[in-house]
């Protein structure tokens, strides 16, 4: 068989299947909307552009729809019919614990079910972009006299524990937000948690500013993405090419390795409101002309403005979003938000870099002398540089190993952003941290990330041998892990070249980390990089 780029080689058309042909007939109306739709959106930038589409702009829309029909991004009929299965098995184990707590907390049978536990669906579900496997952002929302420690994190917890479909239960009590993690059915799901200080809750409830008057800091940030994922669906002009768009960006932004908020990239939020802000200025393109947009705006967009879909109530925030981060895009819900807050210096040249080179592409597949495969070809980041930093995530056994690798993954962050600051002071120059783990051989439960890094110019004047310190990234990170450091798991650092005509292992950059250096010729053929092994915290 046909790989897909085989398939989809320049000036080459797709090739479907008798079935992907069946599947493309189905859902080519619901991808793809030649509808002039125009609406005004208060507080919203005017449109750049009402055109109507071309045929020549529909026809590309179509072949992108195939693509992503090949790279198996939409969820079968028979899939999605399961999907909506195992939420409803999900609600009644929700609806029978709720009826437990009401019942103990002496509420009549009769009221029991207004003054019960909600649960709704947000993300990328609930924009209906989600696909085969992909995981279900849910929320539960329960009125005053639940407890979230006691009802929550433990009742609830115990029921699921029991319950023969969930695996890998783990309650997040202590997170900014909230948060149960598990696997029901084989799906994955993460259930937050919100409390609303009324005594019940109807089905049709209207998750308003007036409703949310003195909750607690982590129940309102829980109801955001509710809020947020609705809105977004409102401010749209036409949500059929939105969800294709916001369907094609996504899948672009985890092929380019730019996906990962928690890492210093964009999350599903950030991508969902750059893709719903060209939306609004283009409402009547079709997905083709979308993502040529995307990439013309943002490759030259000012930063230092915010990127929002409806403005503020409070314009103050401008300069405070402008003088924190280095990025802004604001969600559209009171109390807005930034949800790139935790983009970094050194991820916000990445992301310039890949706008410029899907700008590059997306001109050429205008032109048609490029294909779609093209712009969504997978980033080789372990080709790109010469000088790596190779964190090892390991465990004994599985249950530490899924707490634990989250939560070293999670500091990576603060690992990159000190590494940041040596570029002033050190001959680094440009860090890249790669938000995508890789497979890793020293136990059976262990993952790996990658951080590569450059080197300025050397001055003629320099001796073969510069020094670099990095013991305080590495000694940052080692405290970040501290709390939950224990004998049964570890981090393993190594520095790693690439060495493209040979195997000398002769050291041309000293590392300076105060720690005893063993360098061990071990030749490591995974993508042609070579391991120097340098600190074992």
């Amino acid at each position: 068989m046909n790989s897909p780029s085989q398939l989809l080689g320049k000036n080459t058309k797709i090739n479907l299947s008798d079935s992907q042909k069946q599947f493309y007939k189905k859902i080519v109306n619901e991808t793809i909307s030649t509808e002039v739709i125009l609406i005004k959106i208060d507080g919203a930038q005017s449109p750049l552009n009402q055109d109507p589409p071309t045929k020549v702009e529909v026809s590309q829309s179509k072949t992108l729809v195939k693509y992503l029909i090949v790279q198996n991004l939409f969820e079968s009929e028979e899939e999605s019919a399961r999907r909506e299965s195992i939420l409803g098995s999900l609600n009644k184990i929700i609806h029978q614990w709720s009826l437990q707590v009401c019942t103990e907390a002496g509420i009549p049978e009769n009221e029991q079910r207004d003054s019960g536990a909600k649960i709704y669906t947000f993300g990328s579900y609930r924009l209906g972009v989600h696909g085969p496997g992909t995981d279900i952002d849910t929320l539960c929302v329960v009125p005053k006299h639940f407890d979230a420690k006691k009802d929550f994190f433990e009742k609830l917890c115990r029921i699921l524990q029991s319950h023969p479909e969930v695996e890998e239960l783990q309650p997040v009590p202590e997170a900014t937000v909230p948060i149960i993690k598990m696997v029901f059915c084989k799906i994955q799901f993460d259930l937050l948690f919100a409390q609303l200080r009324c005594s019940t809750i109807e089905d049709n409830i209207n998750l308003s500013d007036e409703a949310l008057k003195d909750i607690s800091k982590e129940s309102l940030l829980s109801l955001n993405g509710c809020r947020v994922t609705d809105t977004i669906l409102q401010l749209v002009p036409n949500k059929i090419n939105f969800r294709t768009t916001l369907r094609s960006i996504k899948f672009w932004a985890k092929r380019r390795g730019v996906y990962a908020n928690a890492l210093g990239y964009p999350g599903g939020v950030s991508w969902a409101l750059l893709t719903a802000f060209i939306c609004q200025l283009y409402p009547t393109a079709v997905p083709s002309k979308l993502i040529l947009k995307f990439f013309t705006v943002y490759k030259m967009w000012p930063w230092s403005k915010p990127v929002q879909i409806c403005k503020s109530e409070n314009p103050n925030t401008y300069e405070d979003w402008q003088k924190s981060y280095k990025m802004a895009v604001i969600t559209p819900v009171q109390p807005t938000f930034n949800s790139t807050r935790s983009i970094l210096s050194s991820t916000l040249e990445i992301l310039k870099e890949e706008f410029k080179r899907g700008y590059r592409i997306c001109q050429k597949i205008d032109k048609n002398t490029a294909e779609w495969d093209l712009l969504f070809e997978k980033s080789k980041f372990l080709q790109l540089y010469k000088y790596y930093i190779r964190v090892e995530i390991f465990a004994d056994n599985e249950n530490d190993f899924r707490s634990w690798s989250g939560f070293a993954e999670a500091k990576l962050y603060i690992f990159c952003r000190t590494l940041e600051t040596l570029t002033m002071t050190t001959d680094l120059e440009k860090i890249h941290l790669y938000p995508v783990n890789f497979p890793s051989d020293k136990t059976n439960f262990a993952t790996c990330f990658y951080i590569a890094f450059t080197l300025k110019p050397r001055n003629t004047s320099q001796q073969s041998k510069r020094m670099i310190d990095l013991s305080t990234a590495v000694a940052k990170y080692h405290e970040k892990l501290a709390p939950q450091k224990k004998p049964t798991v570890g981090v393993a650092c190594s520095f790693l070249k690439r060495f493209y005509n040979s195997i000398d292992f002769i050291n041309l950059i000293h590392l300076d980390l105060n720690f005893q250096i063993q360098y061990l010729k071990v030749v490591n053929d995974y993508q042609g990089l070579y391991k120097e092994e340098i600190l074992i915290l």
